[in-house]
């Protein structure tokens, strides 16, 4: 094989590698409709369970998702699936609570995950806590925060607002951005506890990758409220650490980098030999 000749190829190889590279970093921003994130959380318990569910707008083929997670203490992973209840592979990251997933053949991502210290305990029947969603800045987001029982509730910034249903509170936010929530506990409101989700885990090969899957059910008691008043207080407070579970595999694109690097290197072992 003549020098000209690899070169051509190392150059086709590089070319085809960055290409490669600059589409799967453009996939998610490009092909997001909506992020939709349901947070119930007892901070009587101290115990939530996040729902986080990504709509596409189109069907997604062996593509990796990188997307940063709601909250900073995260559990436990309990199960990442698609549209049809299929489980994909994922790695956590704990340094930046971001998840990488490989999906395919699906238009709905749904995360969902265990979270503590959400929020702190200011006062009497009075929390606090830090919303973060800057990262999602600029795209369709919606969340609702589901608290056991009637609060009065307070956010800076302001663009949120509150109902109340069956006992429970509900805070709706509709604009990303950084968020300090204040609660406090009405005096005739009665409490809804949230028990822990009972799993049962089963395994579910992929490949060369190993996932689980996981059923939820999570039980929560009857209420009753007689009245409720409002106040608007606001108090941040700081996250806490904790090591959750994590699961890593290799994707068919890292699978298609180490071919490109043991074909380089074949080259170059040729070009040597010249």
């Amino acid at each position: 094989m003549s020098r000209s000749a690899v070169f051509a190829l190392l150059i086709i190889v590089f070319l085809v590698l960055g290409t490669s590279i600059y589409c799967n970093a453009q996939n998610m921003d490009d092909n997001v409709r909506g992020i939709s994130i349901k947070i119930v959380y007892d901070p009587y318990m101290d115990y939530g369970i996040v729902t986080y569910e990504i709509l596409f707008s189109k069907t997604m083929e062996n593509t990796i998702i990188d997307l940063p997670l709601v909250a900073d203490n995260i559990n436990d992973i309990i199960n990442v699936t698609g549209s049809e209840g299929q489980v994909f592979p994922y790695t956590y990251i704990n340094e930046n609570t971001s998840i990488s997933i490989l999906i395919n053949n699906t238009d709905t991502l749904i995360i969902t995950y265990e979270i503590s210290g959400f929020m702190d305990e200011v006062g009497i029947d009075a929390y606090s806590g830090i919303l973060d969603l800057s990262l999602l800045s600029g795209m369709n987001v919606s969340v609702e925060i589901v608290l056991p029982s009637v609060f009065n509730v307070s956010t800076e910034p302001r663009s949120s607002y509150v109902e109340y249903d069956d006992g429970l509170t509900i805070i709706k936010i509709n604009n990303p951005g950084i968020y300090a929530v204040y609660v406090e506990k009405s005096l005739l409101a009665t409490t809804t506890t949230i028990s822990p989700p009972t799993t049962t885990t089963t395994p579910a090969p992929l490949s060369s990758i190993t996932s689980t899957t996981t059923t939820t059910t999570t039980t929560p008691s009857t209420t009753t409220v007689s009245s409720h008043s409002m106040t608007t207080t606001t108090s941040p407070t700081s996250p806490n650490t904790v090591s959750p579970r994590e699961t890593v595999g290799l994707s068919p694109f890292m699978i298609g980098l180490i071919i490109a690097v043991i074909v380089i290197i074949v080259l170059i072992a040729l070009l040597l030999r010249r």
